[in-house]
């Protein structure tokens, strides 16, 4: 017999082609060769005509929302951007099935992205005065910025001017530019550029043929330059010589003792930086700029070369590349020679705060903590190096929120300072509100339902960290069901989208909350939440609250977007729990009371308020989320780079309180160790540049501090007040006795803080000498 190769592999070969073609007309169906012509046709008309459907689609439902925008006065791309910019991504599909079937929220949707998109207008016009003055001392640094730019440019072009007279050329006398007015000089439109963007120009009308001698023009060229280097230097000269720092000095005695000598160290070394930028930009060899008339004046073949057809557009092209390219060398040269001069900088400070990260011993680890359990060898290289102990970060009379004791940690008493927790998130959000509005914090929480074994309990305190999207859905239906409702109590509330789960709430009206009791959501994890509801209250406040709350689950329960959540395997946002009162708060600035000035990374809004109202600012790091999946690798980079602008930089890392609020102890552990590998030890690694001022008095030096703000127990999944451990290390730390940091280790140390508001004086200056006057 004939041997049959690959026989059994060629039947199923044939019997696949056919099962593809049946149904297929005639011997397409039965026949293999044609059968698998056909089969393949008809794979390159379907993959085709797929995507033509697809693009068909989308083409309908932009057409649905362009033709809903148009009925209400805006436009496809102004409302697709404006979305985009309020951090809304609903895509095109559900948008026009929204524009159909519920024109209410579509409404609403218009409004949201209206608002946003003139929101990025005004922080495109002027966005550098928006950002300095806001900044600290940045009032200042703005009146400093606009005065000398234009006493400046005045000047430079003053002195092109009195050198063409003195050689022989009256142009500037005749045109009417010998003045001291700016307005002849700068131009309006130089002016209005310079409140928009902070750079203006200037000019001054010579004409070289009436000069006389050889280099009379390169001379007026040069006069300009050279009288912002006059400038320059006579400014640095009063700030060496007339506002000296303090021998010695590590917080400088100007930000503290005397405001009007340290807003005059800022104006004058806002002047010299300015005026040494300009003198370097107009040298720089480019027309129109001086340097460019100046190499024309002296090489001939670039001056034929500008001369020429071309020359011009080659000219202004070199220009633009130097302009764009060219500015921040400029800057930093300027800045490092007139900076490094003046400036006694002080030492650089990091704060590293692993939310949550303190616990009890666990069974599951062994009879061991998470800080025991992991593996941690540059948290213990840190401790090791400096000195570890306690800090009782919860004052008597508070509960241990990370409201609280954060601001514990960071230097201000709660007892004085705090008024809620809520008006610190509202602080981060830009809501608005008056000194009689009360602010509350919504949370999008997770409860049983009626019919399963968990009904009437509170299952998660987040809701599965539903993402901004889905929220602010859920939360922009439940405002019009609350006014829909009850439109007499409804319309003194204002409802603010937040990240994630976390909304801000905003009563207007004259209700007083003072004496209403509130518990948070986390406190009571799988425990019933209707008699947690809020109660009490001068005139019953808690009631109105309480309405609330039972409203939100019966509109929540049923929303399509909960109902899509679970069939996902997700948990449903189905109440919205109210809580965490208080009225807008008023801090001192950080820079006021330690004077440095910090920044703050952080996913969480509560940080995030309270970093503004103690003037610091917000440090954008892409990737970070407040669970295990953020991108410490990038955060740790991003605190690193921070220290080139901050004295002081505070990390913060949401995911071991979020792992422990779910009981979940291995993901806490996992979480304990990405950010010793990639945070710590990086930080570690990076800020030894900064040298050890004991063994080199040069030095700048460093100091850096690791510790959780407060206890949060897997075994509980709640906050514990017990004092927490921390772990210092830097100039002039040291220990007799080294050892790790771990809760155990940490009560066994010398060094216990009570109350935990003074441990940021001990960690910015133990063992300094504060010289505050000369």
């Amino acid at each position: 017999m004939p041997r049959v190769r690959k026989g059994a592999a060629r039947a199923q070969q044939r019997k696949r082609i056919l099962r593809q073609a049946r149904g297929y007309f005639g011997s397409k169906s039965r026949h293999k060769y044609q059968a698998k012509i056909a089969v393949r046709r008809a794979g390159c008309y379907a993959y085709r005509d797929r995507r033509a459907r697809k693009r068909e689609m989308r083409a309908l439902w932009i057409t649905r929302i362009t033709a809903a925008c148009k009925m209400r006065g805006t436009r496809y791309s102004l409302f697709i951007n404006g979305l985009k910019m309020s951090g809304n991504n609903l895509n095109r599909k559900m948008l026009s099935q929204i524009a159909i079937e519920d024109p209410k929220l579509f409404d609403r949707l218009v409004e949201q992205a209206t608002a946003a998109s003139k929101a990025e207008i005004r922080d495109m016009a002027g966005w550098w005065l928006s950002d300095l003055w806001s900044s600290p001392n940045g009032q200042v640094m703005v009146v400093s910025w606009l005065v000398w730019v234009i006493v400046s440019i005045t000047l430079h072009e003053l002195a092109h001017g009195w050198t063409a007279v003195k050689l022989g050329d009256d142009t500037p006398i005749r045109s009417g530019h010998m003045t001291w007015n700016p307005m002849v000089h700068m131009g309006p439109y130089s002016l209005i550029v310079l409140l928009l963007l902070g750079i203006a120009w200037g000019a001054m009308p010579v004409d070289p043929s009436r000069l006389r001698g050889k280099h009379a023009d390169t001379l007026v060229t040069i006069a300009g330059p050279l009288m912002n280097l006059a400038l320059g230097l006579i400014t640095l000269f009063l700030l060496i010589f007339w506002l000296p720092l303090a021998e010695g000095q590590i917080i400088s005695a100007a930000n503290i003792q005397d405001p009007l000598k340290s807003n005059l160290q800022i104006f004058l070394g806002t002047g010299a930086l300015l005026n040494f930028v300009l003198m370097l930009f107009n040298l720089l060899p480019v027309p129109p700029l001086d340097g460019g008339r100046i190499l024309m004046n002296l090489w001939k073949p670039f001056r034929n070369l500008m001369l020429s057809e071309n020359g011009q557009w080659f000219g202004f092209g070199i220009f633009i590349l130097f302009f764009v390219f060219g500015a921040d060398i400029l800057f930093g040269l300027s800045n490092a020679f007139v900076f490094g001069i003046t400036d006694e900088s002080p030492m650089k400070y990091v704060i590293i705060i692993p939310d949550g990260g303190a616990d009890k011993p666990l069974e599951e680890l062994g009879g061991l903590t998470p800080f025991e359990s992991a593996e941690m060898p540059n948290l213990d290289r840190l401790a090791k190096m400096g000195r570890v102990g306690t800090a009782k970060t919860t004052p008597k009379g508070f509960g241990a929120g990370s409201d609280v004791c954060t601001m514990d940690l960071l230097g201000y008493d709660p007892g004085k300072y705090h008024t809620g927790r809520a008006p610190l998130e509202a602080a981060a959000i830009d809501v608005e509100s008056g000194e009689s509005d009360w602010i509350f914090r919504l949370n999008l929480v997770t409860v049983g339902e009626e019919g399963t074994d968990q009904a009437g309990l509170i299952l998660d305190h987040s809701a599965g960290g539903i993402p901004d999207s889905e929220a602010r859905v859920l939360l922009e239906g439940l405002s019009a069901f609350w006014t829909e409702q009850v439109p007499e109590l409804a319309k003194d509330f204002v409802l603010t989208p937040g990240v994630s789960y976390r909304s801000i709430l905003v009563d207007r009206s004259d209700r007083a909350y003072s004496s209403v009791e509130c518990t948070p959501p986390h406190e009571i994890p799988d425990r019933p939440w209707e008699p947690a509801l809020p109660n009490g209250g001068m005139r019953n406040e808690g009631a109105v609250l309480s309405t609330l709350i039972k409203l939100s689950h019966e509109y929540l329960k049923d929303h399509e977007v909960n109902l899509a959540r679970v069939e996902q395997g997700l948990r449903p946002a189905n109440c919205a729990w109210i809580w965490g009162q208080g009225t807008k708060p008023v801090l001192p600035s950080f820079e006021s009371r330690f004077g440095l000035i910090g920044g703050m990374i952080t996913s969480v809004d509560l940080l995030a308020g309270i970093a503004k109202l103690i003037g610091w600012d917000l440090i954008e790091c892409p990737g970070l989320t407040s669970y295990h999946d953020t991108d410490y690798t990038m955060q740790g980079k991003v605190t690193i780079d921070s220290l080139n602008k901050y004295d002081i930089v505070c990390c913060h890392v949401e995911a071991p309180d979020e792992a422990s609020h779910q009981a979940d102890f291995v993901t806490k552990v996992a979480s304990l160790e990405a950010i010793d590998r990639e945070i710590i030890g990086p930080v570690m690694d990076a800020i030894v540049r900064y040298g050890d001022p004991d063994t080199d008095p040069n030095a700048q030096g460093w100091r850096v501090l690791v510790m959780p703000d407060h206890y949060t127990l897997c075994s509980t999944r709640k906050h514990d007040a017990t004092p927490v451990p921390f772990a210092m290390a830097g100039a002039w730390v040291r220990s007799v006795v080294p050892r790790v940091l771990t809760e155990k280790e940490a009560e066994q140390a010398d060094l216990h803080i009570d109350p935990g508001s003074d441990l940021m004086e001990y960690f910015l200056h133990s063992g300094l000498v504060r010289q505050d006057t000369q």
